[in-house]
């Protein structure tokens, strides 16, 4: 097992404060409040190309694709997203913007047997909401990650207060999902 140098380990500190900031002002300056509109409809779903292509390696780390059940046609819809960290149980945590006026999230909520993709990775999962709380401490992860993550959180929660009280107030507008996954049996070989 080789070990991460100090110089690659500020490397990797200083690409992961490059996509935050670049997140930030996209978030915060260009991406639309009320929908996602075209443009970023197109920009966001590009890895869903790169995937359908077999490119899978060059998505991007932290985004995994989401496999739902159309609430009115029944067929499967898919979706990417960013993602956090993987919990100890092999669940994930995704947060909703637009205050939960997405396709994947009402799907999702609709019918919760998902599928997850990572890379290669795929899986049977069920989409579970997380409770006030838990968002709450989603959204202090985040603001503590990248502390001007509070502006365009902002833009679509108006002012946030890092309080407990304050992220739990702000929590209704990014309602979140865990992922869990689901085992499966294999067949026997008998």
């Amino acid at each position: 097992m080789s070990q991460t140098s100090p110089t690659e380990k500020r490397k990797v500190s200083l690409s992961l404060k490059v996509y935050l900031w670049m997140e930030t002002l996209i978030l915060e300056k260009l991406v639309p409040i009320r929908n996602v509109g075209p443009v970023f409809r197109w920009i966001f779903k590009f890895p869903l190309l790169l995937d359908r292509l077999g490119l899978w390696f060059l998505i991007p780390k932290g985004i995994l694709i989401l496999t739902t059940t159309g609430r009115r046609t029944g067929k499967p819809r898919r979706a990417p997203m960013e993602y956090g960290k993987i919990q100890s149980d092999g669940s994930l945590q995704v947060m909703v913007g637009w205050a939960g006026h997405t396709d994947w999230y009402r799907n999702a909520i609709a019918n919760p047997e998902v599928r997850v993709k990572i890379g290669r990775h795929e899986f049977p999962a069920v989409a579970e909401p997380l409770g006030c709380d838990e968002v709450a401490g989603l959204l202090e992860e985040i603001i503590r990650t990248n502390p001007s993550s509070l502006r365009f959180f902002a833009r679509w929660s108006g002012p946030v207060d890092t309080s407990p009280e304050g992220l739990r107030s702000a929590a209704r507008f990014f309602p979140s999902l865990r992922l869990r996954p689901v085992e499966t049996c294999a067949p026997s070989s008998n």
